[in-house]
């Protein structure tokens, strides 16, 4: 009777440019929370955070995450009191941004008095500060409420304010070197597939000690025994040497598609 057996190979899509982190060169995302308030009308809150998704979407720096379940569900784990009695905090935000593999997270909240003020901020996930910050003052009326709305977009989401000298983090002998060890703690392993390629993505923080944490699989391709494999290389993975920021090592965040290549041979 013939078995089959399955030799896996890494492929080039292991290139961590592919990836997503936290100030490299893809699009930065952001989690935009709909806008809280006091006094104010749902419709003035849906209408702001309306205004500030168009301002993402339209930005070519920054990518909206979309409101999905994960979304609600983090959403709800924050507990946010609507009559707004105690400060939502960077902590709680940064907590928001992770549990979504966000960069940035956005947060306004509406005041109604004769005018309305928005106050507005965005907090880095991977630091926890303040980004940006500011209130603008609008009329009640919509088109009035739009134009500060948009003016507020266009002050966090099309300007590229960011001035600090970001080097990303890199693996001891490049990412060669990487894709090698990834591969040699999965090759020669058998599993049952009819596919000749496996797809999975993983998600983890590089440290400013260089070492991996937080690593969790966001697609194991339908073979969770092989995603989990995975993981134990990534979590025994040598020190990388940090980002840093300013010559200042920084924690960063990646996303990283993991392409296997199948090859069957037939056998006893």
């Amino acid at each position: 009777m013939k078995t089959r057996f399955f030799t896996l190979m890494l492929a080039c899509a292991m290139a961590l440019l592919s990836g997503q982190c936290v100030f490299g060169q893809e699009k930065k995302t952001v989690a935009v929370i709909p806008a809280q308030g006091k006094s104010a009308g749902e419709k003035i809150k849906d209408g702001i955070t309306g205004g500030m998704e168009e301002g993402v979407r339209r930005s070519d720096k920054y990518e909206l995450l979309p409101r999905d379940e994960s979304f609600a569900k983090a959403l709800g784990e924050m507990k946010l009191n609507k009559s707004h009695e105690q400060e939502v905090t960077n902590e709680q935000l940064m907590q928001f941004g992770r549990a979504l593999g966000a960069n940035f997270v956005f947060y306004a909240l509406v005041e109604k008095y004769k005018l309305c003020l928005i106050t507005y901020r965005m907090v880095n996930v991977s630091s926890g500060k303040t980004v940006k910050e500011g209130s603008e003052l609008a009329r009640n009326g919509g088109a009035s409420l739009l134009a500060v709305t948009d003016n507020i977009s266009k002050k966090l989401f099309a300007e590229n304010s960011r001035t600090d000298n970001i080097v990303e983090p890199k693996y001891p002998g490049g990412i060669q070197k990487f894709r090698e060890y990834i591969m040699s703690n999965l090759e020669g392993v058998n599993i049952k597939t009819t596919s000749n390629q496996i797809s999975m993505l993983f998600r983890f923080v590089i440290e400013k000690d260089g070492g991996l944490t937080d690593i969790k699989i966001l697609d194991d391709g339908g073979y969770p025994e092989t995603a989990e494999m995975a993981v134990k290389a990534l979590d025994s993975c040598p020190k990388w040497n940090p980002a840093t920021s300013n010559g200042r090592p920084i924690r960063m965040l990646y996303t990283i598609p993991l392409t296997i290549k199948t090859f069957i041979r037939s056998g006893r």
